[in-house]
């Protein structure tokens, strides 16, 4: 799993599912999961198939199996309550990320990222990686910046770490010294910080003075 789809899932561990599905998983060895899953998926109607069809999103996910997470997480995009669909767009830009689909996952990240989305920090840090990905810094670092002025929540180590790292590719010292000193400040326990070191914070500083 490359490093921006480990990073984007570890923010989106995900709640329990709901409870048909999880007696179902429970009566399964954990090697035979899939198919039953999708059998009891296509069996129901409302919101338990939706959620055995995100739990099976998931399990792709999890597999590196990213073409079928995402035709999993697309297929139950329309069934689930609208209030949940930006978990399952969230979803979809995370497999079609971790595909190299870095088009269609931007697409996916977007119909996350809404002012109202619960999603919304975590959907504009995976539109910053595909830009990123897509070797258009500078509208990366423009989405980092949108998403920093706001409430970043668990989002905000991740986005920090990468605006440093690209305002510094892009020879911007004192915006890479400013998010270096606000990773540090803000979230000193991350593994973001640790990365960073005090000393990495003050070397920033000093290069960003004439």
């Amino acid at each position: 799993m490359s490093p921006p789809v480990t990073l984007l899932a570890t923010l989106a561990l995900a709640a329990a599912a709901a409870s048909p599905v999880q007696r179902l998983l429970e009566s399964l060895p954990a090697d035979s999961v899939a198919g039953p899953l999708a059998r009891f998926e296509a069996a129901q109607r409302g919101s338990v198939g939706a959620e055995a069809g995100l739990t099976l999103g998931r399990l792709h996910f999890a597999r590196g199996e990213y073409r079928q997470a995402a035709a999993a997480f697309t297929r139950v995009t329309p069934r689930v309550e609208p209030a949940r669909r930006a978990e399952c767009r969230y979803w979809t830009g995370l497999a079609l990320l971790g595909a190299g689909e870095h088009a269609q996952a931007h697409d996916a990240f977007r119909g996350a990222a809404g002012r109202e989305s619960p999603r919304r920090a975590e959907a504009l840090l995976g539109i910053a990686l595909c830009w990123e990905a897509q070797r258009r810094p500078e509208r990366a670092l423009e989405t980092l910046q949108t998403l920093l002025s706001g409430d970043p929540g668990e989002a905000g180590a991740a986005a920090l770490e990468r605006t440093a790292a690209l305002a510094t590719a892009l020879r911007r010292p004192e915006t890479a010294a400013r998010a270096r000193d606000r990773l540090l400040r803000e979230y000193p326990r991350s593994m973001e910080a640790l990365r960073a070191g005090p000393a990495t914070a003050t070397a920033g500083r000093g290069a960003s003075r004439p």
